[in-house]
């Protein structure tokens, strides 16, 4: 069986069409333009009742608003259709695409529950790490020091000065 999924305005059609040969097969990624372009201007309540109709298992968008009108809410409620909001990704398509490639694979098992029908996604910006915090963390492990095993880890001058692709 496949679990289809409808994607939002928010993301550009050709992004959708770019990711399609990643999506698992058993599972459909259909931009709402693609599904029908009348869609694109309806109002959300609108759109949720008319995947419904159509047999989509849920929708995508990183408006968020859907989740705070009670219009809205209520139309999710009655058809019982998925909801995926991604937080954080305002009009960046390809953070919002990321961020459903990251759970895409998991929605149809996360949407079996009939009750529970809304994956609140929130994507922060990642921390950069320090290279040599991750050398403490092993040389803890191992019963030495960083500095000792950088040391001995350490690559020489000459292997540093050799060419890699000659």
């Amino acid at each position: 069986m496949t679990f289809r999924v409808a994607l939002d305005q928010n993301f550009p059609g050709n992004l959708v069409a770019a990711i399609a040969g990643a999506v698992p097969p058993t599972i459909e990624l259909a931009s709402i333009r693609g599904v029908d372009p009348r869609l694109s201007d309806m109002g959300d309540r609108q759109v949720i009742i008319a995947l419904s109709q159509l047999g989509f298992d849920a929708m995508v968008s990183n408006d968020r608003h859907i989740l705070s009108t009670p219009e809205e809410l209520a139309a999710l409620l009655a058809t019982r259709l998925g909801f995926v909001c991604i937080r954080a990704a305002g009009d960046n398509s390809v953070k919002a695409t990321g961020a459903l490639l990251l759970e895409l694979s998991n929605l149809p098992r996360v949407f079996q529950d009939k009750k529970r029908r809304v994956l609140d996604l929130h994507y922060e910006p990642r921390r950069v790490g320090d290279a040599w915090d991750y050398m403490k963390r092993i040389a803890d492990r191992t019963g030495t020091t960083a500095e000792k095993l950088y040391a001995s880890a350490k690559p020489s001058d000459s292997e540093l000065a050799w060419p890699v692709l000659s």
